[in-house]
């Protein structure tokens, strides 16, 4: 089943409950969907195979995504590229700088 964005959705909860979403975006090969909740009007992210089947598709293909994704990522990156440590087990001062 290849869902898409906008598509309505029907999904098996935690507690083993029922409840209806929008996709409002899809990651990762379809594996992970960023979605609308219209029972408690919250935003989640479900997993493929917690969806039980489409209930319709483009019910909602212009639905607004969150504030979550206006989200500037730059600062991250380069937060993971300034403290990232990956330890070295070989020596900068080998035996090829030495002499002999």
């Amino acid at each position: 089943m290849n869902l898409n964005k906008g598509d309505l959705v029907l999904v098996k909860s935690l507690d083993d409950t029922n409840m209806t979403c929008i996709i409002v975006a899809v990651f990762i090969d379809n594996k992970y969907y960023y979605c609308y909740c219209v029972e408690d009007g919250l935003y989640n992210l479900i997993y493929k195979n917690e969806i039980q089947c489409r209930l319709a598709e483009d019910f909602a293909p212009d639905f607004p995504e969150s504030d979550l994704f206006d989200i500037d990522y730059s600062f991250y990156a380069a937060c993971f590229d300034a403290y990232s440590y990956f330890p070295s087990y070989m020596n900068d001062d080998d035996d090829d700088t030495e002499e002999k």
